[in-house]
């Protein structure tokens, strides 16, 4: 869990940034960058597309309810990425603390994984696919392998700069391997690969 992350923007005023520099402001809760003038939140200035991703900003613990049939959650803040338009698109959410959530599944699963979407709203399935976590922040999960209460909490996100993610969303256009420099696009429901140049290609899949 990321947590105590970023600066103030008191703090933020204290130091010598250049253009193009990201930060957490924790007096806004926002990810800003600075435009060498100025800065402006994410969601409003330039965003580097292989940089950020569906993820916590900060917050979010799941803790066991003194009813350990329920749940709690932690109030937070996230980014919602989406990847797969031009520019890319970045929505800030900002959710608060939800305490004494029941499990749906409690008596028939073993585990439920927790998440936020992007009304800021408590979600729980079994588990969220890949294409669901574009759209969710996911936060942990319940071990309820009893199907009586909650035994233990886990964790079970990304940061909104995460390596992992975006690997996992380049892996999901397709097994790909190129040989050169060679003027390459490649399409599929996932996303696209582009690859500028010229040259020999050999492609597997």
């Amino acid at each position: 869990m990321i947590n105590n992350i970023g600066f103030t923007t008191s703090e933020i005023a204290d130091r010598i940034w250049t253009n193009g520099d990201l930060v957490y402001n924790k007096t806004t809760s926002s990810l800003d960058i600075f435009n060498g003038i100025t800065w402006v939140p994410i969601t409003t200035g330039p965003v580097i597309s292989g940089g950020l991703s569906t993820g916590i900003i900060s917050g979010g613990a799941l803790t066991i309810n003194s009813n350990n049939t329920l749940f709690d959650v932690a109030a937070g803040s996230g980014y919602i990425v989406n990847t797969t338009v031009f520019p890319v698109t970045t929505t800030l959410i900002n959710f608060p603390a939800s305490i004494g959530n029941s499990v749906t599944n409690l008596l028939t699963a073993f585990s439920t994984d927790i998440a936020i979407n992007a009304a800021g709203s408590v979600v729980q399935q079994s588990s969220f696919s890949g294409i669901e976590q574009r759209s969710v922040i996911t936060l942990g999960g319940l071990d309820h392998s009893n199907q009586t209460n909650i035994i233990n909490t886990f964790v079970l996100n990304n940061p909104v700069f995460s390596v992992g993610a975006n690997l996992r969303e380049l892996a999901r256009i397709g097994n790909r391997s190129i040989i050169s420099n060679y003027k390459y696009n490649q399409k599929s429901s996932w996303g696209t690969i582009i690859c500028s140049g010229s040259g020999n290609r050999r492609t597997s899949k």
